[in-house]
This record gives C-alpha cells, structure tokens and sequence, in this order.
C-alpha cells in the first residue's frame, strides 16, 4: 500500500467512515445451520 492522501490514520473497521454516505445496515437475519452455528451468544 502507498502513502495515500486520503488514508490519515488507519480506520477500525467496525466504524464507518464519517465521510460514508453508505448506512450501516445489519446484515440479513439467515437461519441458523446446526452445521454452521452463527449464534455464539447460543
């Protein structure tokens, strides 16, 4: 990766840009597979 002007300081990517125009949309609710536990809060 080169010095980029945009890129200061590197951005979490759990938080969104403040400059996103993009919503922070959840991801669509799948069903849960007994194969693929996607709930660990289960």
């Amino acid at each position: 990766m080169s010095n980029h002007p945009n890129l200061v300081d590197p951005v979490p990517i759990d938080e969104p840009l403040p400059g996103d125009t993009v919503p922070d949309v959840p991801d669509p609710i799948e069903p849960l597979d007994p194969d693929l536990p996607l709930d660990p809060v289960r």
